[in-house]
């Protein structure tokens, strides 16, 4: 499908990460934006706008913003889905009135199974895998504090750089986003995947930032195992990831300092932790797959003993 620009946007999920990307897109006056909310966040938001944290300054912007996609009577270039793991197939079933034959949906959320599931729901042609690595914080509604990084991966499961991909990326480039198109995007995902299995997981059940995992000798082992446990899985489902890879995502992380994963903010919130997207994913793939995963499943399982408990 031939694609030269975006021009109608919509955001479904605008929390921190679709509410950054959002937010990026209005400042630069980059398409005509529209945002799907839901909750206190919705409400603050329809009633007041958002107020747009940055290092440098404080924003507060006017912007649509709908509890239901249907709500705003549009069709849309583009959907950008930042919803949670667990509310995908919902945002789904709320999105349908909007994609039109022309629409494509841009998938940044965490983990491996929501591009499988959209994909097999809309078709390979209609969805893009992306990712992104980012530092922002829903940190009252209506409000997102954004504080570091804010860089969008996507690409085409071929490799090819596509019409589609070349217009999101300008569409991320005129709203000030760093945007890479990977010509491995699947091999990407995966090392996103392990990113996020190890450290969303591990400080979501400790109630730790990072800084914590790196300062704990017999954490960090745990952190590295499960790593490498993940590299396994994903050598299993064709996807070789390098022992130099392995030990770039450590050295990277390392700098982060205090960050707070998504993960372990929604812990603080009492909200559901997105683990069943990262190690739950992780091991089903292991046990179809008869590998080994001591140390991810045991992080597993007492994810779901604290969230039971906790839920919180």
């Amino acid at each position: 499908m031939a694609v030269e620009k975006f021009n109608h946007v919509m955001i479904m999920g605008a929390g921190a990460v679709g509410g950054f990307v959002g937010a990026r897109m209005i400042q630069k006056n980059a398409a005509e934006v529209d945002f799907i909310a839901r909750g206190q966040h919705y409400h603050k938001m329809r009633d007041e706008g958002l107020r747009f944290i940055t290092p440098e300054k404080e924003y507060q912007l006017d912007l649509p913003v709908f509890s239901n996609p249907a709500d705003s009577g549009k069709v849309y270039d583009l959907v950008i889905v930042a919803v949670k793991s667990g509310d995908t197939a919902q945002a789904l079933g709320q999105m349908r009135p909007v994609i039109g034959e022309q629409t494509q949906v841009l998938t940044i959320q965490n983990g491996l199974e929501n591009y499988e599931y959209l994909r097999d729901e809309l078709g390979q042609g209609r969805v893009v895998r992306g990712f992104c690595r980012l530092g922002c914080e829903v940190t009252a509604p209506g409000e997102i504090t954004y504080r570091s990084l804010g860089e969008v991966t996507i690409g085409e499961e071929d490799g090819a750089e596509s019409d589609r991909c070349r217009a999101i990326k300008a569409l991320m480039d005129q709203s000030g986003i760093t945007c890479m198109i990977a010509g491995d995007i699947r091999r990407q995902a995966w090392k996103k995947m392990i990113w996020n299995t190890v450290f969303n997981c591990i400080s979501g059940l400790t109630a730790t930032t990072l800084d914590g995992i790196f300062n704990d000798p017999d954490i960090l082992k745990v952190a590295k195992g499960i790593a490498w446990e993940l590299r396994n899985i994903a050598a299993a489902e064709g996807v070789d990831i390098s022992d130099d890879k392995i030990s770039e995502i450590f050295e990277r992380t390392g700098k982060l300092g205090a960050f707070k994963t998504s993960t372990y903010q929604d812990r603080l919130k009492s909200k559901p932790m997105e683990y069943r997207a990262l190690s739950g994913y992780a091991v089903r793939k292991a046990t179809e797959a008869g590998v080994k995963a001591p140390k991810l499943e045991t992080v597993n399982a007492m994810l779901k003993l604290t969230e039971s408990s906790e839920r919180y």
